[in-house]
């Protein structure tokens, strides 16, 4: 068994975050392509997809109770390896079928990962907890801004159902890393009472998170969804010139790990998360206020971008030093099952205030949600001292 090489075990860490994102972000660029080659219609698609995206979410407090029963090396492993051997289904059983069982059966694999690597993390990696989450997160960020260009590329040489195979690859041989890896031995005391996760977000400083991540998960899903129409219907954008705000949006994301991870180490990461907080507020001001269409895209993009992102390991660095070690993966599991389902809704809500409404008025749902986080993320940082 291989001892944790920490630099090594970071970068491919990174890597499998992207893969494992790649397998949903493939989708949308080749529904074009499906759709002519399966002669089926995008709202079939639609439905399988968001069967799809569920279970993705759904399956994340699985994956962080299996960590705490197997460890969160072979868990890794094994989502890596089983989503990747999944695509293989697109090839293998044809037409709508093989697409359906195949979207299926890579969720439910790859959903395992989120919670385990974090956990893993936490672990690990205690005495830069922040700083790792944050370049974890930049694997993820650069799988979202570099995925869906590949996926059409292999796509319209090799066939749609390639692209999926080729991440797959991918996938299955960064599993081999982490199925002999060995992890640094965790000293257990056998006095200590054992927590369930109801006990954990009974105290107060897990329900302030929960309510944070609640927000959060809510403001994320549709900002990006909807970001794009906001500013060809509101902003008078080119629909090529809105796609590149989300992508300089996306981008700026890969500073805000980066950023957000180091700060979180040094200054501490309830500062950081008020910090942030505040700026994801003042972003929307801008994008409301400021006359000049593209002067307030490329601010928006910019601010909410790096804040956004670099909330992510201040919060996922409060939660690996609050959450009980033998059950770290499980609040982990439970939180990200919560920001994917309040990102579901969200779109829902989003959809509907947009038709009802109008475009404009979901940015400003957003921006009442992104009050909502900073009132409490203060609440988070009065309490410092239990954080």
């Amino acid at each position: 068994m291989r001892s944790l090489d920490k630099s090594l075990t970071i970068f491919l860490l990174g890597l499998a975050h992207s893969l494992n994102h790649s397998f949903l972000l493939a989708l949308p660029p080749l529904v074009p392509l499906i759709m002519i080659d399966l002669d089926i219609s995008p709202g079939l698609i639609g439905l399988v997809a968001a069967l799809a995206y569920f279970l993705y979410g759904a399956g994340s407090i699985l994956g962080g109770l299996a960590s705490d029963l197997f460890g969160e090396a072979a868990v890794i492993s094994l989502s890596l390896s089983l989503s990747g051997l999944s695509t293989l289904i697109f090839l293998f059983i044809p037409g709508f079928q093989g697409l359906t069982f195949g979207l299926i059966s890579v969720s439910i694999w790859a959903s395992l990962y989120h919670p385990t690597a974090n956990s893993f993390i936490s672990k690990f990696y205690r005495e830069r907890m922040a700083n790792v989450m944050g370049l974890h997160g930049v694997g993820g960020n650069l799988g979202q801004m570099t995925v869906p260009a590949a996926s059409v590329l292999i796509g319209l040489t090799c066939g749609w159902r390639f692209s999926f195979i080729f991440f797959g690859s991918l996938a299955i041989a960064a599993s081999l890393y982490f199925l002999k890896l060995k992890p640094l031995r965790i000293d257990e005391n056998p006095e200590t009472e054992k927590k369930s996760i109801f006990s954990v977000f009974k105290s107060k400083k897990f329900r302030l998170l929960f309510l944070y991540n609640v927000w959060i998960g809510l403001m994320f899903r549709g900002t990006q969804l909807f970001f794009p129409t906001f500013l060809k219907e509101v902003k008078g954008f080119q629909v090529e010139a809105s796609g590149f705000m989300l992508s300089l949006l996306i981008g700026m994301g890969v500073i805000g790990q980066i950023a957000g991870g180091r700060a979180s180490d040094k200054y501490g990461s309830t500062k950081v998360l008020l910090t942030v907080t505040t700026t994801m507020l003042i972003s929307f001001l801008f994008l409301y206020l400021t006359p000049e269409p593209l002067i307030s895209a490329i601010i928006f993009s910019t601010l909410y971008g790096v804040a956004f992102y670099a909330s992510q390991p201040a919060f996922n660095a409060l939660i690996g030093k609050l959450s009980p070690e033998e059950i770290k993966g499980t609040v982990f599991g439970a939180m990200f099952l919560i920001v994917f389902s309040m990102g579901a809704l969200s779109s829902m809500i989003s959809g509907l205030i947009a038709e009802k409404l109008g475009i404009y008025y979901v940015f400003i749902f957003m921006g009442f949600l992104a009050l909502a986080s900073l009132f409490t993320a203060i609440k988070i940082y009065r309490e410092k001292k239990v954080f």
